[in-house]
């Protein structure tokens, strides 16, 4: 069997032609680092022209949530979490979702979106309230 010997330093030196100085690291080298931090600092500095900031919405799901504890109230239905998140899940997922996004505050157009698909949402809430009265997921 071959004795094994550690010749990795010696075929560095000879595959770089390195005389015998040694090299530093230029990640541990501090000009190096301070270099990086000074161009990392100017780089986040930088003016970004103003971009209109949007948000995406999940219209059904906005209209489940603010109509749910109505619906519940008005047919005396349980409103514990658990069967405030049964109802939530059956309505969205009989429901389509609809999305839409709003750009720099503006809701014009969730709000028209809103308008549209509220009666729907509070029919489908609506059944599913009378399903629940009918037949309690617990006592």
């Amino acid at each position: 069997m071959t004795k094994k010997t550690n010749k990795t330093a010696h075929v560095l030196k000879l595959l770089t032609n390195a005389d015998e100085s040694i090299k530093e690291n230029p990640i541990l080298n501090e000009e190096f680092k301070d270099e990086m931090i000074h161009s990392r600092s100017a780089s986040e500095k930088k003016i970004v022209p103003d971009v209109p900031k949007a948000i995406e919405i999940n219209i059904i799901s906005e209209l489940v949530q603010e109509n749910l504890h109505a619906v519940l109230e008005r047919f005396r239905c349980c409103s514990c979490q658990i069967c405030r998140a049964e109802i939530t899940v059956a309505a969205l997922n009989q429901i389509p979702p609809q999305y839409a996004y709003a750009t720099n505050g503006s809701y014009d157009e969730v709000n028209k979106l809103k308008d549209k698909y509220r009666a729907g949402v509070v029919s489908t809430l609506v059944k599913l309230a009378i399903q629940l009265k009918n037949n309690p997921i617990h006592k």
